[in-house]
């Protein structure tokens, strides 16, 4: 899964302009022949306003009391329909030339949203290629999964950071943010039961194991995570958590086949 906002700030560029457009593409490409004859998911970008603020090409400045519940992503999106159709033309141009490319929207309130998503594109002047997925992220997506699947996002990413947070009333990093606690776990397994789920933000190799024994799911592994949760697939490789992006992907690819039954995304 390739979220969006790593590379306009490496870039230091919105989608608006050239360079922020053209590193999009550049880099979903590349990951696309790297992975060629396997899915990637793209991501919409979930960038803070104060974010977008100081990239080149901000389209509108925002100022928030809560910037983590303010328009973000989709919702900026819907706001300010530019960006987000700019962006959507760069992953269907890419899509063009690999196949396994998939994108889907992020910061999902209810379905709909995705509802408004899909008349916005179809308003579009040029074939927008649709979402295949939908992070779900706030309580309310999660109690409206069926109208969120019924718009065509075939699969759910749940996103633990924030749906903890929401779910529980508590900010990250403080000790009430639980993404294992009871409560959200039988939530996740519940949703896993009637849908394609991948679960995102484990907190640990324990936590993944202990869901994989619950609910019928995939699991999205920060690339960063892999060497620490899964050691034993890099002892032949002399792993470096320094390591070059593109060699970090190669090495990924290869490993994460040996992972044993996790099935991670």
């Amino acid at each position: 899964m390739v979220r969006g906002e790593f590379v306009f700030r490496q870039a230091g560029s919105y989608i608006t302009t050239d360079n922020g457009y053209f590193a999009l593409q550049e880099y979903l490409a590349s990951v696309c022949d790297l992975f060629e004859g396997k899915p990637v998911w793209y991501r919409q970008s979930d960038l803070l306003n104060c974010e977008i603020s100081s990239l080149e090409g901000c389209d509108v400045h925002l100022d928030e009391i809560n910037p983590n519940l303010g328009p973000r992503a989709l919702r900026r999106g819907l706001l300010y329909p530019g960006p987000l159709l700019r962006e959507i033309r760069c992953v269907t141009e890419v899509m063009a030339d690999f196949p396994n490319l998939r994108w889907f929207p992020s910061f999902v309130g209810a379905g709909s949203e995705l509802i408004d998503l899909t008349d916005l594109m179809g308003d579009s002047e040029i074939a927008l290629a649709p979402f295949a997925g939908s992070m779900i992220e706030t309580p309310a997506a999660v109690a409206d999964a069926e109208a969120i699947v019924a718009s065509g996002a075939s699969r759910l990413v749940i996103g633990l950071n924030d749906l903890a947070s929401l779910f529980l009333g508590a900010h990250r990093g403080s000790i009430y943010h639980q993404r294992q606690h009871r409560l959200l776990t039988q939530l996740v397994v519940n949703l896993a039961s009637n849908h394609d789920v991948v679960v995102c933000n484990l907190e640990s190799r324990s936590h993944l194991e202990n869901l994989f024994s619950r609910a019928d799911c995939r699991f999205g592994v920060h690339y960063g995570d892999l060497w620490r949760w899964f050691p034993e697939q890099f002892e032949e490789n002399d792993f470096d958590p320094v390591f070059d992006g593109r060699k970090m992907i190669l090495d990924v690819l290869r490993s994460v086949p040996k992972l044993g039954q996790h099935p991670c995304v």
